[in-house]
Parts: structure tokens; C-alpha cells; sequence
């Protein structure tokens, strides 16, 4: 699926969605368009404020230029539509990748993300800087609206689908992410102590409310695919072990050991 492309104009702003030859779109305040790409001719019908009719469209170098009318019979479109799109500013990094897997997993908390998770996520996510091919990649070097888009991009990503509702599988980014990752590892950016430092941290982020199923379940499965290039993060492997069994044992085991913490809690970065 591919990600909206965002249009100002005429019409104000414009959210457009293909999917194959299929296209939806939303404007203004409730406004929608849905049709099919025929050619790069876009062939529309329109719904706003009660009322509805025929669009046509084409987008050319990032312009786009269309007429509309009102009614679904044929008919002269005297209405004008004029934009051009609008590209996001903040383009995504290996910082946002590492962003990914920090939202997700602070999500699948028990009363997902709260005021403690959030802080630890904001905290974290400073600490990593990368310097790869001429370019540095760093939080603390984004602009003040990257930083401000940061977290909404990195939700966005996850979570909302082509019709702007919070209903999008997390996985399709996550897979995008974690192959990101590997990519960047093969290339020596991301190294072994890169990795070890995500996987510390991500478990310190699922220690904040308690150990969940869901948290458990995923970061053991990650550690999996990574564990043979990083054979130490056959720690955190232990660690979750001992969460795991604090949590089903409860008053009998109430604390994990000291060295455990010690372990959790100093990541190698």
C-alpha cells in the first residue's frame, strides 16, 4: 500500500491514496474522492457537505490540474481544481527505525503507553547518533518541526492506514524497520553494540509496567533473528526467563536478582 500524498491547493488540503489503479482521497473538512487512475488520467466521483459530483484529474511533476462538477450525469466540468503536493519535510532515518520498535513495544504495554513509557522512549531515542556515507543521523541535529513530527510520523507509520484511522497492522512497518536495521548492519553502520543497546533498551521499556505476554512474545522473537550475528544478547534471553517466571510466580519470587537489574539497566551504548 502506498503511503498519501498530500496536495495544497484550491480545494485545500488533499490526502490522496492509490492502491493499484484504485484511488481514494479525503479534502477540506469530510470531503472524499474515490475513482481509478486510467492512464495517469484520474476519473472521480466526489462527496462534500451533502453534496456530490464528478472530478477529473492528472498529476504531472508533483502538479496536479483537474475541473469538477456537481451531479453524477455527464456533463461540462466548469469547476477548477489546482495544487501542488506538498512533501514532508522530515524524511525517514535510521533514528526513525529505532523509533518504530520503541513506540510498538511501549504500546504493547498493559495499559499501553503511558506518561512513564513515553518518558522513557523520549529519553532514550536522544542517545543514538550515527555517522554513515557524509551524512549524520541524530535526534538532538533534527530541526525543532522534525522533532515536533518525530513521534506522529513514527505512529503514523505504524498504526494508520490509508483512510487516516488508527487501524493499519504495526507489522507492515516493522518488517519495513527490522529489514532496515539488517541492511544497516550489514553495512557496518549498525553494529554489534548497536544491538545490544536496542534490545537493553526495549527490555528495560517492557520492565516499566510489568513483563506483558505480548511484549515477551515479540522481543523473544526478535532477539531470535538477531542472536546469531550478536551471540550476547543471550542475556536478555535470561532476563525475560526471569520475568517471565517472576510474573507467573508473583509473591514467591517477588524481585529478580541484582545483577539481573544491573544487567537490564546499563545498556552498552
Amino acid at each position: 500500500m502506498a503511503k498519501p500524498r498530500n496536495f495544497h491547493g484550491n480545494f485545500g488540503l488533499l490526502q490522496l491514496v492509490e492502491n493499484g489503479s484504485d484511488v481514494k482521497g479525503e479534502y477540506q473538512q469530510g470531503g472524499t474522492i474515490e475513482g481509478v487512475n486510467k492512464s495517469g488520467v484520474y476519473h472521480c466521483t466526489w462527496k462534500n457537505k451533502g453534496e456530490q459530483g464528478l472530478l477529473k484529474f492528472e498529476i504531472i511533476n508533483g502538479v496536479l490540474t483537474g475541473s469538477w462538477k456537481r451531479g453524477l450525469e455527464a456533463g461540462t466540468m466548469r469547476g477548477k481544481w489546482h495544487g501542488e503536493e506538498h512533501q514532508p519535510e522530515t524524511s525517514w532515518t535510521i533514528i526513525h527505525d529505532i523509533g518504530t520498535f520503541y513506540v510498538f513495544f511501549g504500546n504493547l504495554a498493559a495499559n499501553a503507553a503511558t506518561a512513564a513509557e513515553n518518558g522513557f522512549v523520549n529519553e532514550h531515542i536522544r542517545k543514538w547518533e550515527f555517522e554513515a556515507k557524509d551524512e549524520r543521523y541524530s535526534f538532538l541535529d533534527f530541526s525543532a518541526d522534525e522533532k515536533d513530527a518525530f513521534f506522529n510520523d513514527v505512529y503514523n507509520a505504524l498504526y494508520v492506514d490509508e483512510t487516516g484511522q488508527p487501524s493499519k497492522s504495526p507489522f507492515t512497518q516493522l518488517d519495513i524497520s527490522h529489514a532496515n536495521l539488517c541492511e544497516y548492519y550489514n553495512e557496518g553502520i549498525f553494529i554489534d553494540r548497536c544491538v545490544q543497546t536496542l534490545f537493553f533498551t526495549l527490555f528495560n521499556l517492557c520492565k516499566i509496567d510489568g513483563l506483558t505476554h505480548e511484549q515477551e512474545h515479540q522481543l523473544s522473537w526478535y532477539i531470535a533473528q538477531w542472536k546469531p550475528a550478536c551471540p550476547k544478547l543471550e542475556s536478555i534471553e535470561d532476563l525475560l526467563q526471569l520475568l517471565k517466571i517472576q510474573g507467573e510466580l508473583g509473591s514467591i519470587l517477588p524481585d529478580l536478582p541484582s545483577d539481573a537489574d544491573s544487567i537490564g539497566d546499563n545498556d552498552p551504548l
